[in-house]
């Protein structure tokens, strides 16, 4: 699946703004990512899932303190799927894995907006791979 890019750039930005949970917000992830799960902006489980469901394999670190709501991920070079991953997503490119810090650290719904977050920056890591893959045939 090609995503465009220019969007999930501009859900970034919104992420970094959101008040709270947004419906409106999930609504355009699903059609940016290509993936779902309802009330993911709510619930620390939901995202979770969501991001287990986009990056299968990855690794996901997420922590909340009154400054902010925080995100982490990148491959599991470590686990059963080594092989694949490293496949798939060079190490040169995605063993730094992908961050954010969103500010306010208001409640849990920040890290779902952060887990979402370094989900989208995962997935354009993805596509400008895939698009510079392609320019090289």
């Amino acid at each position: 699946m090609s995503r465009d890019i220019a969007k999930l750039r501009s859900l970034l930005d919104r992420i970094e703004n959101a008040e709270g949970p947004d419906c409106r917000i999930e609504s355009d992830a699903e059609r940016a990512t290509g993936f779902y799960i309802v009330g993911w902006s709510g619930s620390l489980s939901t995202a979770v899932k969501l991001f287990n469901r986009a990056l299968p394999d990855w690794w996901l670190s997420t922590g909340l303190c009154s400054l902010s709501g925080d995100a982490s991920c990148g491959p599991d070079y470590n686990g059963p799927a080594r092989e694949r991953l490293l496949r798939e997503f060079p190490v040169e490119r995605f063993d730094d894995g992908f961050h954010v810090d969103l500010r306010l650290g208001d409640g849990w719904h920040r890290c779902g907006y952060a887990i979402l977050h370094v989900m989208i920056q995962a997935l354009i890591a993805i596509e400008e791979q895939a698009a510079k893959s392609e320019a090289a045939l």
